[in-house]
């Protein structure tokens, strides 16, 4: 029976807990009500877990363990989902913080603080998710914790009761009733901690279907840009060497040195260069070694074995980039960072002032990280945030207080591109006063009546809209008000849906895939409001076939 769990039991308890996500990460994106393909619950809920993940180094406590893992999550948060999934995991944190070894009692107080952190990071708390899931499922096994004995049977009580409350989430959700199913991230949750439990119990999952999460250990960050390679030119000194980090298996098979040392192969290591880091799990072996000479590191590792992950970067032109960026004292009154998808949105944005662009990818929500990322490089007193996805708002927000500059930066929840491309247009660059010129993009994201036209990714059945996997959405202020097999018919319901009054521009951006018959749509377009302006664009965003709003 496992009574205490340390450092090196926790580790291996959450990578179960992950690989438990990756093996059902298509059952819960299926649960997913809505049938847009932007960014589903699963996906977000492991990479939240995968980011934790890597971000940890083996620790012996548990307090030491999480604060790395925790961390990570919160940075590697993205979606709804993923940030309360992290917020959770905050709580954890935050309750076995000095704690080198934890029990039930411990276990019990983090489960608490979990969910009363998560509750407390959501400005509008919603019954009948992961929240609800979380709480009752503590709260509904306390009479039963005095004779509750060993963290096995503790875990099993928990994930026991999570899933009855998991059943009532219909009769709290609406949405869920209709659709006849639970909610997505608390079915994410429990398999996460069920996964956990697992480990308790000696079921071991490896990695997932498809790629090992083994293969990224030392996978450079979905955020890291292309750097300014011109700050490392033919006049440049090389005095800061290469950031050398690498998976090693080792091999037992001919013509390999089966006779592997670790105090001996650091020794030798520490030959070829500094700041070494080790660590020896089982025949994998991971290092990370300052060297200017990572040709040697490379021969003397493969005497042992073969590489799972290598990456080499130029610290010298990081160390050069770094130089820049302290360079710069002359920070710009006001920088705006935005969320886009297509290249021409981009441009169209770049064009506008937009300082900094987030490229996204129409499957995948933005994660915390990436929006940190674009805080720290925009050079400005003042940042505005334009997520451009109702789903990225909480993500972008989570950014923001870890930033070190919450009181500078400023997200407007912009649900689409229509709302962050007319919050942009409505900036004043060469005014002074950057409460001003915030207050008017908050206005101009606010006053856009905006439809998207897409496809359903899935059967959907909603409160007076039905459609078919295939069919074409018309959607409002992010609800489905048309369905059709014909995209001009859903265009036109949809239209019938914007209230044109005030109103005196019609701006359309065609994607990729709904351009092609721009000249249909802008005739639609001027039957629908003969009074306004009718701009059409190509805009080739990926998600959205078309993005209709009136200014």
């Amino acid at each position: 029976m496992i009574n205490r769990i340390d450092g090196q039991k926790l580790e291996g308890m959450l990578a179960n807990g992950y690989a438990n996500l990756c093996l059902h990460e298509k059952k819960i994106n299926d649960l997913n009500v809505f049938p847009v393909a932007d960014g589903d619950t699963g996906v977000n809920m492991r990479l939240t877990v995968e980011k934790g993940l890597r971000s940890a180094s083996p620790e012996p406590g548990v307090g030491e363990y999480l604060s790395e893992f925790s961390s990570g999550a919160l940075l590697g948060a993205r979606g709804n989902s993923g940030v309360i999934l992290s917020q959770i995991i905050r709580g954890w944190y935050l309750a076995l913080k000095e704690k080198e070894e934890i029990g039930n009692k411990e276990l019990i107080d983090a489960f608490e603080s979990g969910y009363r952190q998560a509750y407390a990071a959501v400005s509008h708390p919603v019954e009948g998710t992961i929240l609800t899931v979380a709480r009752e499922g503590l709260e509904n096994i306390r009479p039963e914790l005095d004779e509750c004995e060993g963290a096995k049977e503790l875990f099993s009580l928990y994930v026991r009761e999570m899933k009855k409350s998991l059943a009532n989430t219909p009769l709290l959700l609406d949405v869920l009733r209709k659709a006849g199913v639970v909610d997505s991230g608390a079915m994410g949750y429990i398999v996460f901690v069920e996964g956990m439990a697992m480990f308790l119990s000696g079921d071991i999952l490896e990695g997932k279907p498809g790629e090992s999460l083994a293969k990224n250990d030392f996978e450079t960050s979905a955020v890291a840009e292309t750097p300014d390679f011109d700050l490392f030119d033919e006049t440049s000194s090389f005095e800061k060497g290469y950031c050398t980090e690498f998976l090693l298996r080792l091999l037992k098979t001919e013509g390999y040195d089966k006779e592997f040392d670790l105090q001996s192969f650091l020794a030798t290591l520490e030959t070829m260069g500094e700041s070494i880091v080790s660590v020896l799990e089982g025949t994998r072996l991971k290092v990370h070694v300052h060297t200017k000479e990572p040709e040697k590191v490379i021969a003397f590792a493969r005497r042992y074995g073969e590489f799972l992950t290598f990456k080499l970067e130029n610290m010298q032109l990081q160390y050069n980039e770094r130089q820049k960026e302290a360079g710069e004292r002359d920070l710009a009154p006001l920088g705006i960072v935005a969320v886009v998808n297509g290249e021409e949105m981009k441009t169209l944005f770049t064009d506008l002032g937009c300082t900094k662009v987030i490229e996204a990818s129409s499957e995948m929500n933005t994660s915390a990280e990436e929006f940190l990322d674009a805080i720290r490089k925009t050079n400005a007193n003042r940042i505005v945030i334009l997520p451009n996805n109702k789903n990225s708002v909480r993500a972008a927000l989570q950014a923001a207080s870890l930033s070190g500059k919450a009181d500078r930066v400023t997200v407007i929840p912009t649900a689409n591109m229509i709302e962050g491309y007319c919050a942009i247009e409505m900036d004043v660059a060469s005014s002074e006063d950057t409460d001003y010129r915030i207050r008017l993009m908050q206005d101009g994201a606010e006053n856009v009546s905006a439809l998207l036209l897409t496809v359903a990714t899935k059967d959907f059945e909603g409160e007076t809209i039905s459609a078919k996997k295939g069919q074409y959405l018309s959607l409002v202020d992010g609800e489905i008000v048309a369905a059709s097999d014909d995209l001009k018919e859903a265009l036109r319901i949809g239209l019938a849906h914007l209230d044109p009054d005030g109103k005196e521009i019609c701006m359309a951006f065609g994607g990729k895939d709904g351009f092609a018959g721009a000249g249909d749509v802008e005739t639609i377009l001027g039957d629908a409001f003969p009074e306004l302006e009718i701009c059409p664009v190509y805009g080739g965003q990926t998600l959205y076939h078309w993005m209709i709003g009136l200014v």
